[in-house]
Order: structure tokens, then sequence, then C-alpha cells
């Protein structure tokens, strides 16, 4: 289990010191359209080396990993970083992080098939960095994610977990704040790669259809669910505005016919 006891003083509030040091990625009030509004609850902040999984199913973790990663805005609430990234105010100010810097594991791995397992590694590495330094830079990620010994293979040679494990490691090779991966139905256990990915420094959200999966990887365990769409403010009913009250005119006076004069009331 990772991650328990800062999770905890986090959770729930606007954040704080340990947040500010830690760093990571904050959900506020998040919303998402997966054919209906589905949201989280509260906020949800994961700092850097914690794991929070969220029970999502069908449409809506699929959704919800894309509104993570920055590629499609959420319907309510914010995902940001903790604290923002230098460059990103735009961005942010949309309700959503910068895609580099919160990187996706999809169901499967998503590999590149034509390309060897070293070049999906290195695949959107942004690192500047000579040829032998990149070439070291890989054999440590794949050992890290044991797939060292297949780095010259294909993708369609590579058993289910070891597909896992590259795209863990091409995730991990970008030096992103946050990572978001799908775990679903028939996938291999991702608790080996969800360990080793939160131990090197970065905020985990584990994105999964089944609870029981979710219980095995992490204390911190949150559920998705139909939330009514925020609808418009109530409009203030306008007072309403005519014509003041006409005064009745005083009695006249006797010894004349409209000897007196009018007295304003008002």
């Amino acid at each position: 289990m990772v991650g328990r006891q800062r999770f905890g003083e986090v959770c729930g509030r606007t954040g704080g010191p340990v947040a500010s040091i830690l760093a990571g990625i904050r959900l506020d009030g998040l919303v998402w359209d997966a054919g209906g509004a589905i949201g989280l609850p509260g906020v949800i902040e994961v700092q850097r080396g914690e794991v929070v999984a969220v029970v999502a199913a069908g449409d809506a973790g699929t959704v919800l990993a894309d509104v993570l990663v920055g590629l499609v805005p959420p319907a309510g609430g914010t995902v940001r970083l903790v604290p923002p990234a230098t460059g990103t105010a735009g961005i942010a100010d949309r309700g959503r992080p910068d895609p580099r810097l919160v990187t996706l594991i999809p169901a499967g791995g998503a590999l590149l098939p034509q390309r060897t397992v070293a070049q999906n590694i290195t695949f959107g590495d942004r690192a500047t960095m000579g040829p032998q330094a990149r070439e070291n830079r890989v054999v440590e990620l794949a050992q890290l994610f044991r797939v060292a010994g297949v780095l010259r293979l294909h993708p369609h040679r590579l058993s289910p977990a070891q597909r896992l494990g590259v795209a863990a490691a091409r995730a991990l090779g970008s030096e992103p704040r946050a990572v978001v991966l799908e775990d679903r139905a028939g996938q291999p256990d991702c608790a080996t790669v969800v360990a080793a990915l939160a131990s090197h420094d970065v905020a985990v959200i584990v994105i999964t259809d089944s609870a029981a999966r979710a219980a095995l990887l992490t204390d911190h365990v949150v559920h998705a669910r139909p939330t009514p769409p925020a609808g418009p403010a109530p409009r203030a009913e306008p007072a309403a505005v005519g014509p003041a009250p006409r005064a009745e005119p005083a009695a006249s006076e006797p010894g004349g016919v409209g000897g007196g004069r009018d007295v304003d009331l008002a």
C-alpha cells in the first residue's frame, strides 16, 4: 500500500506546506461528461510518491483518463499540478494540466508495433542527452520494469505483462509529474508497475473498473459517481416598478370652490 499518511493529511482540504513541498496533482470538484455527468467527491490531492485508485468503469473511466492528461476539458472543476508548472498558465486557466507533464499508460500499453522495445521507450522522451547517455537511460528504465532482456524485440513478441512494463518505462522516461494508468479487466496485474512508478517520485492515479483490484493497489480508493449537472444560478426577480401613487387632494377650505391646495402625502 502506498501513500496512506500523506494522502490523509491533504485530501478534502485546500492544501498546505506538505503539498507545496512534495508537489503532485490536484483534482478539485472534478466533473466530466461520459454520456452523462460523472464526478469525484471534493478535493483529491495526490502527491508525488503516492497512489490513488479511481473506480470508474467503461466510458466513464476512458473519458476520465483523457481529462486527467489534459486532452479533454472537464465539464466542471479543475485538474491542476501542485505547485503549478512554469509556462503552463494558459492551460491551467482552462482547468486542465499541461499534457507534457501528466502521462498516460493506456490499457494494453498502446505500443508502436513497428518500433522495438528500446525505440518505444525513447518515444516522446524530451530529455536532451547524447547517444550513450540515452542508451544508458533506456537500460535503466528497462531494468526497473523488468524488460531489459527484450529491448530488441517488437511488441507482438511480448507478453501482456511485458507490454505494460514497456509502456510504464516510456511514461517515466518523459519525466512527468504524474502518471495516469488504465487498469481494465483482462489486463495483467499492475501492482509491481504502480509501486515502481511511485518509488520514482511521481504521483500515480490508477483508473480501474474493479473495486477489488483497486483495494489491492492502495488504501486510497475513490469511486466515480453520477453527478447532477450544475444548472444556471436562479435569476433574481426584479422588483416591481410602477408609477408613484397619486396623493389624494386635501378637502377644499370653506368659502370657495377649489379654494384649498393639494397636499403631497408621499
